[in-house]
């Protein structure tokens, strides 16, 4: 553009030369009408030149505003990423609590299970004292023992099974705000394409 500006003004200023020349030799020349002629095509070369500078105004403020928005667009882009990067970070920390919970679930279902077993062999124990001929102090003593053992035993069933439920319900909402998260990622992601 600046090319064809400075090309516009040599033939300007050439053609201004030769209406010089020729208005110089106007008063012998009998060709008033080539005069006319190249006065007006000097006109017209500077009313494209100033058309053209209008444009190459307009088309820089355009350019300024396409790299305020490139800009604009990279910050966006910056903080969609680093949006992103959070929702993964708290997905992995679910998920780590989650292999927690279960883990935790595990033990306690083991530990009532155990328990169970337990009881059960207590139970039979105590049938067997009740038998005719079998009373002892010592035995009722461990029974009571293996009670208080159980009931804390069923206690921390409770507790555990209460944990697992916690557990489990705040896995479903981790699996949602994971899946949200991803959402979310890919919704930044075609932004940004």
């Amino acid at each position: 553009m600046k090319q064809f500006q400075r090309g516009q003004r040599d033939e300007i200023s050439r053609l201004e030369a030769e209406i010089a020349d020729q208005s110089h030799d106007a008063i012998a020349d009998p060709y008033p009408r080539v005069v006319q002629d190249l006065q007006d095509q000097v006109r017209q070369l500077q009313a494209e030149r100033d058309d053209l500078g209008r444009r190459l105004v307009r088309m820089q403020a355009d350019l300024d505003r396409a790299i305020a928005d490139g800009d604009r667009l990279e910050r966006e882009m910056f903080q969609a990423g680093s949006e992103i990067h959070n929702p993964q970070q708290e997905i992995r920390n679910r998920d780590r609590d989650l292999a927690v919970a279960r883990s935790e679930s595990g033990s306690a279902l083991a530990s009532y299970d155990r328990m169970s077993a337990e009881l059960t062999l207590i139970r039979t124990d105590e049938s067997s004292a009740r038998a005719p001929g079998s009373g002892s102090g010592l035995l009722q003593a461990e029974h009571d023992r293996t009670l208080a053992d159980l009931a804390r035993s069923r206690a921390e069933l409770t507790l555990a099974m209460s944990e697992r439920d916690r557990a489990l319900l705040q896995l479903n909402r981790f699996g949602i705000d994971r899946d949200q998260a991803f959402v979310d990622r890919d919704h930044a992601r075609s932004e940004q394409d």
